[in-house]
This record gives C-alpha cells, structure tokens and sequence, in this order.
C-alpha cells in the first residue's frame, strides 16, 4: 500500500495523482530491471538494489552509452 502524505489542507487532484503514479511506475521500472541483471542483489532490510562497485560502473556506463564511445568496453 502506497501512503501519500498532504499538507492538511492541500486538495488531491486527478492530474496530481496520475503524476504520483506515473513516477512510481518508473521507479518500479529501474527497480525490476536491475533485479533481473546478473550481479544485483536486494538488501533484505531496504528492498533497495545492491551491487560491487564494478556491477555498477558497468551499468551505468551501458545506460549512458559509455561502451558505444570506448572501444576498450567489453561490456
């Protein structure tokens, strides 16, 4: 269950709540991408991704098109 919290007298709209849920499903996106990818992990405590510092290096260079200007990448 997602709780959203509002100033006590802020009104909820339709648009503000699909914006809600649009940011949410891109972060549910990230979230389940990584967790398929070989060498990611989820901490038990936080559900966030985990990874050694080199599984991280690899993709964020592959999300921001690092391997396709370095020719010494052998990702």
């Amino acid at each position: 269950m997602v709780v959203m919290k509002v100033a006590p007298n802020e009104v909820l709209t339709g648009e503000k709540c699909q914006s809600k849920l649009e940011g949410l499903r891109k972060k549910w996106n990230v979230w389940s991408r990584l967790m398929m990818l070989s060498g990611f992990g989820r901490d038990p405590t936080h559900g966030t991704p985990t990874a050694p510092d080199y599984v991280w290096e690899q993709e964020i260079r592959v999300r921001l098109g690092y391997c396709l200007l370095d020719p010494k990448c052998s990702c």
